[in-house]
């Protein structure tokens, strides 16, 4: 076997000297049985991850994704990463072409890229088309219809990780912002009680919007909305979340991604992981390069900055039982700064 050099960098200039080593990393690794990772996109140590679920029962979808499935039943804003315990899953958005309202579409692996901060599916035969990038709280989707039928897209709150979601949300507020959005703060328990708010915007007012029987126990409103849309015009909708207020989401949102360039958000998001990924450089074989940077890429998805923008980082999703052993000592010599903070956010 061919060993392997290691050198820590000292500075984050490594995306520049080292090229792109997001290249290296393959977010799908560990999807599979109960890995429970996810194969979504996210930034390094960010609150969002946008990212499908293939469904949200049983121990099996602690992260919601599972290789080997043949349906997805949306996109969620946040998600666990190798954890043991379902929870998150906030914010489904599940886009589908036809009048009756779709609760899961088929895919295939064939119709799937994952890249770091960056994930494209087609769905349904290719007749819907899925992309997308995150930044720290917030996501940009770009979402293509092809094919005849109606052009809808389900936004639904009261989806979560860990079976049965009229259980999870005890309380909420959730309503339609003009004709371009849906607002809203929540209240949830499932491995842990928290509130989150959020907003997602269109950008494309929609032409009706439909909102669904509430099933015994809900709390908050699910509505289906269809667009006017040619064959192959996109639907640009992004989505912003805050522990605060829906107001704090909306700022988030403003500050990440003041427009609709989705290639920026993009090509920004690939930066970030070039920049954490670098700093533990190593020579080896490919295959050796995609197990360490696939590693590293996990290592960095959490702990979560739950912080809004320009506040001070307070860290959560701590998984200590988990990460003692051999993710919290590599924090403080690959990333002492961030392992400063972690602490800090405990005390």
């Amino acid at each position: 076997m061919k060993r392997i050099g290691l050198v820590v960098v000292g500075t984050l200039c490594a995306s520049a000297a080292f090229g792109d080593l997001s290249e290296y990393v393959d977010p799908l690794v560990g999807t599979a049985g109960t890995g429970h990772t996810f194969p979504g996109a996210c930034v390094p140590f960010g609150m969002v991850q946008a990212s499908p679920d293939t469904g949200n029962r049983g121990w099996e979808h602690c992260s919601g994704y599972v290789y080997g499935t043949n349906s997805i039943a949306g996109f969620s804003q946040t998600h666990l990463n190798g954890t043991g315990c379902p929870d998150l899953g906030d914010v489904r958005l599940l886009p589908f072409v036809g009048t009756d309202v779709m609760e899961s579409l088929p895919y295939r692996h064939e119709d799937e890229v994952a890249k770091p901060g960056f994930y494209s599916l087609k769905l349904d035969g290719g007749r819907v088309s899925v992309e997308v990038v995150a930044a720290e709280h917030s996501a940009i989707y770009r979402i293509t219809y092809s094919g005849e039928g109606a052009r809808r897209l389900l936004v639904d709150p009261q989806w979560g990780m860990g079976g049965d979601s009229s259980n999870r949300v005890l309380e909420g507020c959730v309503s339609l912002e003009r004709k371009t959005g849906v607002v809203g703060s929540v209240r949830v328990k499932r491995w842990v009680e928290r509130r989150y708010s959020f907003v997602v915007a269109f950008d494309h007012a929609f032409a009706r919007c439909d909102e669904l029987p509430r099933r015994p126990g809900e709390k908050v409103p699910r509505y289906a909305f269809t667009f006017d849309l040619k064959d192959g015009e996109a639907l640009m909708v992004k989505v912003g979340l805050s522990r605060k207020s829906p107001d704090a989401a909306r700022k988030n949102l403003a500050a990440e991604i003041p427009g609709w360039d989705f290639d920026a958000v993009k090509n920004a998001a690939r930066q970030k992981w070039n920049e954490v990924l670098g700093k533990a450089v190593i020579e080896g074989t490919d295959e050796q390069k995609k197990n360490w940077y696939t590693s590293l890429y996990h290592l960095c998805i959490q702990p979560n900055n739950i912080a809004d923008v320009g506040e001070k980082p307070f860290y959560s999703t701590f998984s200590c039982w988990d990460t003692f052993r051999a993710a919290g000592p590599l924090y403080t010599i690959l990333y002492p700064e961030k392992a400063a903070e972690f602490v800090d956010s405990m005390l």
